[in-house]
């Protein structure tokens, strides 16, 4: 999380006592993204990263792989997902689940 709060866009807000950030794109989708990032990798290929390039308009998150045989890029626009690491998928679920009853 440091490194995107270090590296995404953002402004301030100095209408208060305090200077606030405030982020072109809230860090909890950020988080997000780079959770699915996480899940949906492709690790067979070996050495392949999950890259994330900051651009002056844009941020890019991109993992190794390719759509699941029968997904369309069509389906992703219409929020089917497909998993394809379910155990990483189960991890991250009980972690989310742990943060949200605060144990």
């Amino acid at each position: 999380m440091e490194f995107l709060k270090k590296h995404a866009m953002r402004g301030a807000d100095f209408s208060e006592l305090r200077r606030r950030d405030v982020w072109s794109i809230p860090l909890t989708i950020l988080r997000e993204a780079v959770i699915k990032a996480v899940v949906h990798a492709d690790y067979s290929q070996r050495g392949a990263p999950i890259r994330i390039a900051f651009f002056d308009n844009r941020i890019e998150i991109e993992n190794p792989g390719i759509l699941l045989p029968g997904m369309t890029v069509e389906d992703m626009r219409q929020g089917v997902s497909k998993i394809r690491n379910h155990v990483i998928a189960r991890v991250i679920f009980h972690i989310k689940k742990l943060k949200r009853n605060r144990i």
